[in-house]
């Protein structure tokens, strides 16, 4: 559990830019600290990021085509 001082300091680094690694070392605090942090203040999702690391370029069309509910056109003439 991180103190009120460390999370304004993050917050404020946060907001000046300040990479992942350059608030561990001012704020010594773990990245793990810091990554619910950005995620409440700026509001990031990174979920559809995570979904799509270490998937095929195939794989990564199919869930897309997938999630918009779109129809996969017939590839083969027969």
């Amino acid at each position: 559990m991180i103190t009120k001082e460390k999370y304004d300091l993050i917050v404020k680094l946060l907001k000046e830019g300040y990479t992942n690694r350059e608030i561990c070392k001012i704020a010594r605090c773990s990245p793990n600290e810091i990554t619910p942090i950005r995620k409440t203040i700026f509001g990031e999702n990174t979920e559809t990021d995570t979904d799509m690391k270490g998937k095929s370029i195939c794989a990564q069309v199919f869930d897309l085509l997938e999630k918009k509910d779109l129809a996969i056109p017939n590839c083969h003439n027969s």
